[in-house]
């Protein structure tokens, strides 16, 4: 009976959590030569999204990045990513 209980409580857990929570992949970063407009290639629930600084796409918003890593806005927490 007691791991049947644990179990189900588990899995009431990870409904919630799994409710509130993106996957989030920093792909990589497009820059025009001739300005200095970058674009980053983020995918997000396994959706591919083009986000400018400061864009929102799917609850996710792009505060800053470069080359290496990105910095996002989700739930009103900030996160770092790095380039996979």
């Amino acid at each position: 009976i007691f791991i049947f209980f644990n179990n189900f409580i588990k899995n009431i857990i990870n409904k919630k959590i799994g409710n509130n929570s993106r996957k989030i992949v920093y792909k990589g970063l497009i820059k025009r030569q001739e300005s200095n407009q970058q674009i980053f290639i983020v995918d997000i629930n396994n959706k591919q999204y083009l986000l400018k600084k400061n864009q929102i796409a799917d609850s996710v918003k792009l505060i800053r990045g470069n080359t290496k890593e990105i910095v996002i806005r989700y739930n009103n927490k900030t996160q770092t990513i790095s380039i996979q």
